[in-house]
Parts: C-alpha cells; sequence; structure tokens
C-alpha cells in the first residue's frame, strides 16, 4: 500500500515521438512555422495601429498650423470626384493609386493572415504591391520632397506600410515537408 504503483499507461506524445523517426524535427518545424505566424499578425496589427494613429497626429503644416492625418481624406475625395483638380495630372493619379492600394492592404493583411499563408497567389500578390506602395512612397517623401516636414504623424504614415510588408514577407512561413526515409545504397552481393 505505501509503495507507489507505476503508471500503467505511459504517455502517448513521448511513445509516438520515439517511434516516429524525425518527428522531433517535424515538430520543430510547426513550432518555427508557428512563431513566425505569430511575427507576422504582430507586425500587421502594429502596421494598422500605425495608420489609424497617422488619421489623428499632425501630419500637415497649413496656414492654421499643423493638422491631423484625417484632414486629407476630403481633398482625396474632391481629386478623384474632379480628375481636373490633380496638380500634376498623371503623377498625381499614380501616387493617390498607390495610396489607396497600401491603405486596403494595411486594412485588410490582418484578417487575411490563413489566406496569405496557404495560398502562394494571394500572398505573393499582396507582397509585391505592399512593397511597391511602401518603396513609392518612402521615394516620395524622402527622396523627390527632402524639404516635406517629418511631423509625427507624417512617421507613422512611413512606417505602417514598411511593418505590413516585414509582416506579410512572414506571413507565409516555411513549408513543413515530410521527408522521405533514406533507404541505404543497394549492394551488388556479385562483386
Amino acid at each position: 500500500m505505501g509503495v507507489d504503483a507505476a503508471p500503467v499507461n505511459p504517455p502517448v506524445a513521448g511513445l509516438r515521438t520515439a517511434l516516429v523517426p524525425g518527428m522531433e524535427k517535424r515538430n520543430a518545424g510547426r513550432v518555427e512555422n508557428r512563431n513566425r505566424q505569430l511575427a507576422s499578425k504582430t507586425l500587421l496589427i502594429a502596421a494598422l495601429g500605425l495608420f489609424a494613429a497617422w488619421h489623428f497626429l499632425p501630419s500637415v503644416n497649413s496656414m492654421r498650423g499643423p493638422r491631423p492625418g484625417w484632414h486629407f481624406w476630403p481633398k482625396l475625395w474632391s481629386d478623384l470626384q474632379d480628375p481636373l483638380h490633380l496638380v500634376n495630372g498623371v503623377e498625381d493619379g499614380i501616387v493617390l493609386a498607390a495610396f489607396l492600394n497600401f491603405t486596403l492592404l494595411i486594412t485588410i493583411s490582418p484578417f487575411l493572415t490563413k489566406v496569405l499563408a496557404k495560398s502562394r497567389l494571394a500572398w505573393w500578390f499582396a507582397t509585391i504591391c505592399s512593397g511597391m506602395a511602401e518603396a513609392g512612397l518612402w521615394g516620395l517623401l524622402l527622396v523627390s520632397n527632402p524639404e516635406f516636414p517629418l511631423l509625427a504623424g507624417v512617421w507613422c504614415l512611413l512606417f505602417a506600410p514598411l511593418l505590413n510588408f516585414l509582416g506579410l514577407l512572414l506571413a507565409r512561413g516555411k513549408t513543413v515537408q515530410n521527408p522521405a526515409p533514406l533507404l541505404p545504397a543497394p549492394s551488388n552481393p556479385t562483386s
């Protein structure tokens, strides 16, 4: 009675990894993939948070002082209703299209992580569009217009697509494949 009896059934998970060769490698791959997905989702949500912060932080200097980013939307709407208001013509149209593209990507990317992890076509499309929009925005604000005042909202607007792009790069992850077992080379008994 005073003697503790050994457990009758050993843990199944330990037995399975002991019996199936290469199971530790497959489990390690799943953990790494899970960590990549978590990092991806974190970056995508941080990008969405920075984009939301842009709307409320001072972004543009005007005659009345610094104005938050949401003041950009009425101007965008008037430019889309009457394209003759575009100052530089086609160039402004391209900038507005890129802005709307990365706005859409930043807004929906955190909710599409499962789709992006499974569909290679969706992942490539989203990643390339995000990278091009991010490079265009950085080029527009920093390279082509170095006198542009970089207020707090502008920094949020610059780093939101960057975090979105990094999150999309991590969203695909590595595909875990089950390697075929290695067989010994056949021996030739006649030689």
